[in-house]
């Protein structure tokens, strides 16, 4: 009696330690939990559901290859696990060779006019090892010029160790005004610094398009930037940065900010997140001018723009965010989020006449300006396919400076290998 009643609570007992491994694996316990599965299947070797737990959190921690074989273990004792089958597709997808292309377009109230199409193509060397290669063309019209800028580089992105993933990038950009090329280099590291936190420090050298006036001549200012991200499998989300945008005219425009999201809806098909944001920006120098030969205001004040980029000047915002995401089934999924500068404030440069006099001096004030900027983004993304998935985004900014608002669509074709034992 004894005996019968130790072996109907053994498979009890297994399935607790598989649910507290589940649980682990969710909270992003990922050491953890597989130290509880590796356990039970030193007693119970041929348990399909723990292997297939197993493979999960393999493939979670990164080490993907351990995965594959272990998806193919549960699909051999049970070639009709429907999550197997499953998860090994999501890995041949997600490490296949691939090939995109996004048009987009947008204008702002600089009446700047952008089209462009841009391209990206790359493939696994290893699942630990990525080669890319991207291409952008873009169009900027204003007044009555026009100009284009084309950008392209190669990359190289890899994980070093577990925790550690750097990625390095080279490539030219070339402005059809001033008939100018420039190298373009990015690298950055990635750390994991526990089961939900990482931190990202990376230096770069990009194209600064944002105003008119660097369309027509090469801006490329060198970028460093660390950032520490919280993800946690509760649902809370955060982020804490700081960047350095240094000029090649000795001047550098300097940015904190800070966000933090909690879960307020989470279920199956649905999930939102609200919470607040904070930011602060300064600029060593003022790039604000007076447009020469313009008449001033009813206020007795000259027009002015940024030559040849923006400065803020001890600009403080803070105010509410949000995320939404809705994925009705699997073909269909909607991203949202925003935020809102509930309260922003600036020191606003002008320019005004030093007197009412013909050719009179042009003198230069600031003053604190309120203002209630916005930023938000919807994506929409389709899968009409098992190789092809379709995006749709839409994003609008409105800052103390200008609104922007801009859409890029696309196509993402993957090159899924043949599936394990077919011909």
């Amino acid at each position: 009696m004894l005996l019968v009643v130790a072996l109907s609570a053994q498979p009890a007992a297994g399935q607790n330690s598989l649910d507290r491994a589940r649980a682990l694996r969710d909270s992003g316990e990922l050491t953890a939990a597989a130290a509880v599965v590796e356990a039970h299947l030193r007693t119970h070797p041929d348990d399909a559901e723990a292997l297939f737990l197993l493979a999960t959190i393999d493939y979670w921690s990164g080490r993907v290859k351990r995965a594959r074989e272990g998806l193919g273990r549960v699909l051999e004792i049970d070639p009709d696990h429907e999550g197997a089958a499953a998860t090994l597709h999501e890995i041949r997808s997600a490490y296949s060779p691939w090939i995109r292309l996004d048009p987009s377009g947008g204008r702002d109230t600089q009446a700047l006019v952008r089209a462009g199409l841009s391209g990206e193509a790359g493939l696994f060397i290893t699942p630990g090892l990525t080669l890319d290669g991207r291409a952008s063309w873009i169009r900027f019209a204003w007044s009555d010029s026009s100009a284009h800028v084309a950008t392209g580089d190669v990359g190289l992105r890899a994980t070093v160790a577990g925790p550690l993933a750097l990625e390095l990038r080279a490539g030219l950009a070339n402005w059809s005004g001033p008939a100018i090329t420039r190298f373009t280099a990015r690298g950055a590291a990635t750390l994991r610094l526990g089961a939900h936190t990482s931190a990202e420090f990376s230096a770069e050298r990009l194209p600064y398009l944002h105003t008119t006036a660097s369309i027509a001549t090469a801006v490329l200012p060198t970028r460093f930037q660390l950032r520490v991200g919280l993800d946690h499998a509760s649902g809370w989300m955060g982020e804490a940065a700081g960047r350095s945008d240094r000029f090649g005219d000795g001047n550098a425009v300097h940015s904190v900010w800070a966000w933090l999201l909690a879960p307020i809806v989470s279920d199956e098909a649905s999930g939102f997140r609200a919470g607040w944001h904070v930011g602060y920006q300064d600029a060593g120098q003022s790039r604000y001018t007076s447009v020469a030969g313009a008449s001033s205001d009813g206020a007795g004040t000259l027009p002015g723009r940024y030559v040849p980029y923006h400065t803020p000047e001890r600009t403080f915002t803070h105010g509410p965010a949000g995320a939404l995401a809705l994925w009705p089934n699997g073909s269909v999924a909607l991203f949202a989020n925003a935020s809102w500068g509930l309260h922003a404030a600036e020191d606003a440069p002008f320019f005004f006449p030093a007197d009412t006099l013909p050719d009179s001096p042009i003198n230069r004030g600031e003053y604190r300006r309120s203002f209630h900027p916005l930023e938000a983004r919807a994506t929409l993304r389709l899968r009409a396919g098992p190789r092809t998935s379709l995006f749709l985004e839409s994003t609008h900014r409105r800052t103390a400076f200008y609104d922007d608002t801009r859409f890029r669509s696309g196509v993402l074709v993957v090159f899924l290998p043949p599936p394990p034992g077919s011909r």
